[in-house]
């Protein structure tokens, strides 16, 4: 299965750190889940925010998806259309060369008995294939989905929007956005969701500020211009929002985001702040994947270095 570019973060969610191998890191946990689809990465990707300019696209205020004139096609799909979260009409996939800030989309995780009777956890997402109306999300109901399927365990993660412009897939640069053609397409309730990833584990919600690896072959950009909101852990650790999330906190908007953290209850010696990025960043993976933490909102964050 190919890697899309309009990445699915999964749970904790990313984060990468180039040339800091998570695999030598004790205090990180390696979980095998995906953004879309777990892959190895065969090298790590430089940070330097101006080394890859192909994968920059005009940057757009958060919670607004627009066309722009000078994007690399790093995701896929038809026309201008408003992504905010109060809006309920997100494209499936956002226009041609646009910025994926605002994007929505929402993913199940499934856990059921595998073949050799040890949990397996399906990574069901609904980008490419469904817009992710609010109004059906929330009418689905956990406990009948798993007896639908059979499930041991489910996750319902999102409705979430990213905070990113682009991403380029480290693995297949030329791969386009949306699902495998080939990918299993199924109907949970009312929304549509392709298989994005089966992994190993029981699929149970990660601990908030602690560090996780992902595996995943997706590099996160970010423009020039675009406001950016960072945790900063006792070790001088940077880790930038990828994507927001409304799974604690139906209301939260993209607005909400720089007062966020007189909201989050941070452990000691860990911060978060905002800025606005005086030229491109781009989030460099380790060999393994992406280092990732969650707050307890469930908003993702990705290391940067």
């Amino acid at each position: 299965m190919r890697t899309p570019l309009v990445v699915a973060v999964v749970v904790a969610l990313a984060v990468a750190a180039c040339g800091d191998d998570a695999s030598d890191d004790a205090s990180v946990n390696t979980v095998a889940t995906s953004d879309v689809a777990s892959t190895d990465v065969d090298a790590p990707i430089s940070t330097d925010s101006g080394s890859d300019e192909a994968s920059v696209v005009e940057s757009v205020p958060p919670a607004t998806v627009t066309e722009v004139t000078d994007g690399t096609g790093s995701t896929d799909g038809t026309g201008s259309t408003d992504n905010s979260a109060a809006a309920g009409d997100a494209a499936v996939t956002p226009p041609s060369g646009s910025s994926m800030n605002g994007f929505r989309y929402c993913e199940i995780l499934l856990t059921v008995e595998g073949d050799d009777g040890a949990p397996v956890t399906e990574v069901w997402g609904t980008p490419g294939v469904d817009p992710c109306e609010l109004e059906d999300w929330y009418a689905l109901d956990a406990d009948v989905l798993m007896a639908e399927f059979g499930a041991i365990a489910i996750e319902m993660n999102g409705p979430r929007y990213f905070t990113v412009d682009g991403g380029v897939d480290t693995a297949d640069p030329t791969a386009t956005a949306g699902p495998d053609p080939d990918a299993e397409v199924r109907d949970f309730g009312g929304v549509s969701m392709w298989l994005q990833a089966t992994t190993g584990g029981d699929g149970q919600e990660p601990t908030p500020y602690e560090p996780e690896l992902v595996a995943r072959t997706t590099t996160f950009v970010f423009n020039a211009g675009t406001q950016v909101y960072e945790l900063v852990d006792p070790d001088d650790n940077t880790y930038v929002m990828q994507s927001y999330s409304q799974i604690e906190d139906r209301d939260l908007l993209a607005e909400d985001l720089a007062s966020l953290g007189e909201r989050l209850a941070l452990p000691d010696g860990w911060t978060y702040s905002l800025r606005i990025l005086d030229e491109p960043l781009q989030l460099g993976l380790t060999p393994d994947g992406a280092i990732v933490v969650g707050d307890e909102l469930r908003n993702s964050y990705q290391r940067n270095g």
